[in-house]
């Protein structure tokens, strides 16, 4: 009698729950989600000894990072007619190096809760050029890059160093001219673009030609392929072994052979101070695929 009892008590109380979940906002069902994913990302840096920090409201909240980073395309632009960037022979790097205390990176920005990181990790390098070369601090529009771009790149996704064209041949246009707003919006005509990108060039992914490039020529844009835990990063040196598909765009502004088990990058993302060191993260060497489709810019 007891067991049947029980058994009714049980289905009401499941019954109850599915009909509050189902009458749930997607915002709340977003955050039911994470809040499931928070605690299997808890028990992976257990598992794998983390020697880094999560925080479950660390990403631009509510979002899933399965839909704020999206496979990224990786076609070769360069179709070989560039040789990428290697490291010089004689090349002795520091043991570490950080451009962020010698004025070369511009302020972290937020690209919201929308699948845009390419046009951040395109504006962010060349910032840091304009910034190193022409000792200007400005702030790049990506909504004029979004909007206006012939590649077909919009808010729910973007592809690989194609963009730096759309800077070559039109140039760059101001924030405060053409502010971000987080939605498509049609490219506005007349729109003033004061600064031109010189080129963008290919570079050697291992970790010497990497630290020759962005020595010699300023913060450089890599690809990655993150997850959850990533997402979750709230501080300390990265290393974990994230998944293997391209979907997220950053900058490289630094390294530290002294962190982690064998030296670590420092990058830069777009998702606003609250994430990471300050929206920055140090990562290890040879983690999420940190090197991929990297280029710099002059």
């Amino acid at each position: 009698m007891f067991k049947g009892i029980f058994f009714l008590f049980a289905m009401v109380i499941l019954l109850a729950a599915q009909s509050m979940l189902s009458a749930a906002s997607p915002e709340t069902l977003l955050l039911i989600r994470n809040s499931l994913s928070f605690r299997e990302a808890l028990e992976i840096c257990r598992q794998e000894g983390a020697t880094y920090t999560i925080a479950e409201d660390a990403m631009p909240a509510p979002v899933d990072i399965g839909e704020l980073c999206l496979p990224i395309s990786t076609e070769n632009i360069f179709q070989d007619r560039l040789l990428p960037l290697r490291a010089p022979e004689n090349f002795r790097p520091l043991q570490a190096f950080d451009w962020r205390l010698r004025n070369g990176v511009t302020p972290i920005k937020n690209q919201g809760r929308v699948n845009c990181c390419w046009a951040f990790g395109v504006t962010g390098i060349f910032e840091s050029c304009i910034l190193l070369r022409m000792k200007q601090a400005v702030d790049i529009s990506e909504q004029d890059l979004i909007s206006c771009n012939q590649f077909g790149f919009t808010m729910n996704g973007g592809g690989d160093a194609r963009a730096f064209y759309f800077f070559q041949q039109y140039g760059g246009a101001l924030e405060s001219d053409c502010p971000y707003t987080g939605l498509t919006a049609e490219c506005r005509a007349g729109l003033r673009r004061p600064y031109r990108l010189g080129g963008v060039m290919p570079v050697n992914p291992d970790i010497n030609s990497m630290k020759a490039a962005i020595y010699n020529y300023g913060p450089i844009l890599t690809l990655a392929a993150v997850d959850k835990n990533f997402g979750y990063y709230n501080g300390g040196v990265f290393n974990h072994n994230c998944q293997d598909k391209l979907n997220h765009a950053l900058n490289i502004v630094g390294w530290d052979d002294t962190k982690g088990s064998r030296g670590c990058w420092i990058i830069k993302n777009s998702w606003g101070t609250k994430w990471g060191e300050q929206g920055f993260m140090r990562i290890e060497y040879g983690k999420c695929r940190i090197g991929s489709g990297c280029v710099y810019v002059y």
